[in-house]
């Protein structure tokens, strides 16, 4: 719904808020909003914690690596 003047989108968001016999309630899609808004902030610490035991294990690694290239380093000399 495109609304062309101020009294037309006061009129939008009463049939939004008010029409709940045949649309969605304002607050719906305030808790929709809210939901998703959580929804994505928790998925974000998810991907974080996998980022952190990500880059944990690779610097394990290196560190692995840097023993490895310490002990060729002495066994040439």
């Amino acid at each position: 719904m495109k609304a062309e003047s101020a009294s037309e989108l006061i009129e939008a968001v009463k049939t939004i808020t008010y029409g709940s016999n045949k649309g969605v309630g304002l607050d719906d899609i305030l808790k929709a909003l809210v939901g998703r808004e959580a929804e994505f902030g928790k998925s974000l610490a998810e991907s974080s914690e996998e980022q952190a035991g990500a880059l944990q294990h690779i610097g394990g690694q290196l560190e692995r690596i840097a023993d490895v290239l310490e002990n060729m380093g002495g066994a040439k000399q």
